[in-house]
């Protein structure tokens, strides 16, 4: 929320070629500060694609269980995946040029930055990728076959795990075909929610066009053209219901927006039903719905009653539980081997015909198929992240593919290193087999 309230990243698909640096000043909650940003001349200010990436990122921050250091190790398609792009030539091209735009863009942000946690607003320096790795071609181009290792900057990792973040809808993400809708989106579902409590949201908010022109980095002045930027946002808005009205109040410079925001925006989250549940994993309302918006009853039982059993197959607890509990809610497949290694005191109870409740364990039934291709090195690379080099990572995946290594058995090695507390001899032996 904080990248969205000050407007970080230009919604504009195109910008000017010398376009390398823009300063506003605001006042945000009463608060008044100043953002300079300055970015390479080669890439550019952050805009158009770069949203849907750092959409991408913070999802996958979330997926890999909201690390202190920022760090994540994933590969240039699952970031694509992520970033709702089409894997392609093209479309690497164009993620190679935003991590590295993101990476060298710096911004100075003078008593702006929120701190959630303690309610304040604080003066930040910082890139939004703090730190980036990743193997290419020999031509240098990232590829399908790139791994990444990706640090964001320490003061977005706060702001993300204090909780001001609002992951976007994916309903509303399936139905916006342009990339600045989106990001517009993404604006306004910032801008109308109460910055103290998030959840908490307006159903009409009225904002200065010469603010909208700020929050969008539209370059022109003049008010007819600033309307013309924003209208094809608002009619896409309008067509999937989710605002209810646009309105102009006043005249030329000193016009005003008035946003009405559809009653459907406010429905209760998804399977309140399951919340109280859900809470007893240490999950919030807000993880609710990119997690389980689009799931059946049935399902969300089966994924729930499996996050129970990966968090019962630790030997000893991870560090943040509920973000294990909300990855595997959201990937469970990824974690079938880890349900498959559950000792015998962690496995579920079955009642025999006539007789009292008996224990089973998975050992004596076939282990659950294991997810294939892709699937399985992101399952890899979370397992590894913390005890593997990008190069290494890059190594690892080059085995797979030419069936050097199988995936599925090192799935299966690595869960069960893990729950034994010997993962320091596995990855010791792994790095020769790498070797």
């Amino acid at each position: 929320m904080n990248v969205l309230r000050l407007g970080l990243v230009s919604m504009q698909e195109r910008i000017p070629a010398d376009y390398s640096s823009w300063e506003e000043t605001f006042e945000i909650d009463g608060q008044h500060g100043k953002v300079i940003c300055k970015a390479l001349p080669e890439y550019g200010v952050p805009h158009g694609v770069d949203n849907d990436v750092i959409t991408a990122l913070i999802t996958l921050f979330r997926e890999q269980g909201d690390p202190e250091d920022g760090r994540m190790v994933t590969s240039a398609y699952s970031l694509l995946q992520l970033a709702g792009m089409d894997v392609n030539g093209a479309s690497y091209r164009l993620l190679r040029e935003s991590l590295q735009r993101l990476w060298t863009t710096s911004y100075q942000i003078t008593r702006l930055w929120r701190d959630h946690r303690r309610g304040r607003y604080t003066t930040v320096g910082l890139r939004i990728v703090h730190e980036l790795e990743f193997t290419s071609s020999i031509e240098g181009d990232i590829d399908s076959d790139s791994a990444l290792v990706l640090t964001l900057a320490p003061a977005l990792v706060n702001s993300i795990r204090a909780g001001f973040v609002r992951p976007m809808d994916p309903r509303v993400a399936r139905l916006l075909k342009r990339r600045s809708t989106r990001a517009f989106y993404r604006f306004l579902d910032a801008k109308r929610r109460d910055p103290t409590n998030p959840e908490r949201i307006v159903m009409d908010l009225q904002m200065s066009l010469m603010e909208l022109k700020q929050a969008c980095k539209i370059i022109n002045d003049q008010p007819d053209k600033i309307r013309r930027s924003i209208e094809p946002a608002h009619e896409e808005l309008l067509e999937i219901g989710y605002l209810k009205a646009v309105e102009y109040e006043g005249r030329g410079a000193k016009q005003q927006v008035v946003y009405r925001f559809s009653p459907l925006t406010t429905e209760e989250e998804p399977h309140v039903a399951f919340r109280t549940e859900l809470e007893a994993l240490g999950l919030k309302a807000p993880s609710l719905r990119t997690v389980l918006g689009s799931l059946d009853t049935a399902e969300v039982q089966r994924r729930l009653a499996k996050a129970r059993q990966v968090l019962a197959s630790y030997g000893t607890p991870p560090r943040n539980p509920a973000a294990v509990a909300a990855d595997v809610l959201k990937n469970p497949e990824k974690y079938e081997a880890q349900v498959a290694l559950l000792p015998l005191s962690h496995a579920p109870a079955k009642k025999g015909i006539g007789s009292s409740p008996v224990k089973t364990t998975a050992v004596n039934e076939l282990p659950p198929p294991l997810p294939s291709g892709e699937d399985q090195m992101k399952t890899l690379r979370f397992l590894l992240k913390a005890h593997l080099s990008v190069t290494e990572i890059d190594a690892l995946q080059a085995s797979t593919r030419d069936g050097r290594l199988d995936a599925g058995t090192l799935i299966r090695e690595a869960s069960a290193a893990r729950a034994a507390l010997g993962m320091q001899a596995f990855i010791a032996d792994l790095r020769k087999q790498l070797a």
